[in-house]
């Protein structure tokens, strides 16, 4: 299986869908930092005040990294029979599966969890954390965001095996995504729960705040970033369950399929 995760990587980084996909990604997390100062003349706040207000779309957005990434890594195989060719080398078929779950884990999983953090540290770098809110708590929803993230990436690598296509994947996977969002604002379904792997982060994206008046009606901001115990365990846990259950359902799938 290490030589199929290599083989994976090597096809990866010479991946146009993938190169422009990360370059997109790239450009539009800078952009979310530097456009509000630039088109509306904001006056720049500390990293830690910009996360406290726009966690959400910091979080959510590489979602859509996610989807292409996992879908391409995992379906485009299937387009020249690369899988047939390699279970008939001799490969076990959950080699052939997990070699490509794997890659798909840390180039999309790992990478999402990057792009997060990347407008924040550009933030840092130019304004400082400031003190209005604790790093700490910061940095522990960054890393359970992870693990909604590669759940995530479980989840849609589920799909690509079954629909056999890197585009159909993409496709039903920015459907089923956008429905989720249009569906979830819509309606008073509980939002900030760890059911849903989209809820799961914006769960981990929200910070508690409160507004004080001074003199002369100044407006300021108390942020409170601490998670309590049931939302940290709820994530480790569900992440892991729901991971784990299309991680199998896939490679069930997979092992039964004909490939043709």
């Amino acid at each position: 299986m290490k030589n199929i995760v290599k083989a994976q990587f090597f096809q990866i980084v010479r991946d146009k869908v993938i190169k422009y996909m990360v370059v997109i990604t790239l450009i539009i997390q800078v952009l979310m930092v530097m456009l509000p100062i630039w088109l509306q003349n904001q006056k720049p706040t500390t990293a830690g005040e910009f996360f406290a207000t726009n966690g959400a779309m910091l979080m959510e957005f590489p979602i859509f990294y996610i989807i292409l990434v996992t879908a391409q890594i995992c379906g485009a195989d299937f387009m020249d029979k690369t899988h047939n060719y390699e279970v008939s080398a001799g490969h076990k078929r959950y080699e052939v599966y997990l070699g490509r779950v794997i890659a798909a884990a840390i180039v999309g999983g790992v990478g999402a969890l990057f792009f997060t953090i990347l407008p924040v540290g550009i933030y840092t770098a130019l304004y400082g954390w400031g003190d209005k809110i604790a790093l700490a708590p910061i940095l522990l929803r960054g890393l359970l965001a992870l693990l909604p993230y590669l759940r995530l990436v479980c989840e849609f690598a589920f799909v690509t095996f079954i629909v056999k296509n890197p585009y159909v994947g993409m496709g039903l996977g920015y459907v089923v995504f956008i429905l989720t969002m249009a569906i979830l604002s819509g309606t008073t379904i509980e939002v900030n729960s760890v059911f849903l792997g989209v809820t799961n982060l914006s769960l981990l994206s929200m910070v508690s705040k409160w507004a004080t008046y001074g003199l002369g009606n100044d407006m300021n901001y108390i942020f409170d970033a601490s998670l309590d115990a049931g939302t940290i365990w709820g994530t480790v846990a569900a992440s892991m369950a729901f991971g784990a259950v299309a991680l199998y359902l896939g490679y069930v799938f997979f092992k039964n399929d004909d490939m043709n």
